[in-house]
């Protein structure tokens, strides 16, 4: 797990390099606007067979659930198979939409209009993801890649808690006093908290 997107994307990239078999691209279909900042996953998705993956959304037959990491198993032109706990399952294609609220005066009620779709295979390469996004995950070994340092409250807190035993964490470098980062407001609702007591 690193602190950022930066450093994970290049953990993944050198790992999707040293993979020897045949590398597929499958590019995204959008539609109207969807601005690349709101890309649920790369436009050009670059896979090989072997290759470690995150799954991004819910299967609707109860496969895997978002957040499921798994393995690339086969590759095709228009075939993305991966391997879940031995089990091999096809992936679909999975569409976003883009949302915008409008008021009708006239009914007198908001209604969602669908301003652009991004349609892609919802997997991420997933050698390093970002200690945010491991948010609401389980890992039974992880290795911390602090970098630069934690830059956002809580951030060790939540890499640290996604391993399930403490033998199953390795960390690149010694946690320091500066990555521990703390929101003031909780320190200010203890004190007062503790006086009410």
């Amino acid at each position: 797990m690193t602190t950022t997107n930066n450093r994970a994307n290049a953990v993944n990239e050198e790992k999707l390099a040293g993979l020897p078999d045949k590398e597929y691209k499958y590019e995204a279909a959008i539609t109207k606007k969807f601005e690349e900042s709101a890309y649920p996953t790369e436009y050009c998705l670059r896979l090989k067979k072997g290759a470690q993956i995150i799954l991004i959304r819910n299967d609707l037959d109860k496969r895997w659930v978002n957040g499921t990491i798994a393995q690339i198993a086969a590759l095709s032109p228009d075939t993305i198979k991966v391997s879940i706990n031995g089990s091999i399952h096809e992936v679909s294609k999975s569409s976003w939409e883009k949302i915008e609220y409008e008021y009708n005066r006239a009914e007198d009620k908001i209604e969602e209009k669908i301003i652009g779709t991004f349609e892609q295979y919802p997997i991420k390469l997933a050698w390093a993801i970002t200690i945010h996004k491991s948010q609401g995950q389980t890992f039974d070994n992880i290795v911390i890649d602090l970098g630069a340092g934690a830059f956002t409250h809580g951030q060790v807190y939540v890499g640290l808690s996604r391993c399930t035993t403490l033998g199953g964490i390795i960390l690149k470098r010694p946690v320091i006093a500066s990555d521990i980062i703390f929101d003031e407001r909780v320190y200010e609702f203890r004190n007062r908290f503790l006086n009410l007591i």
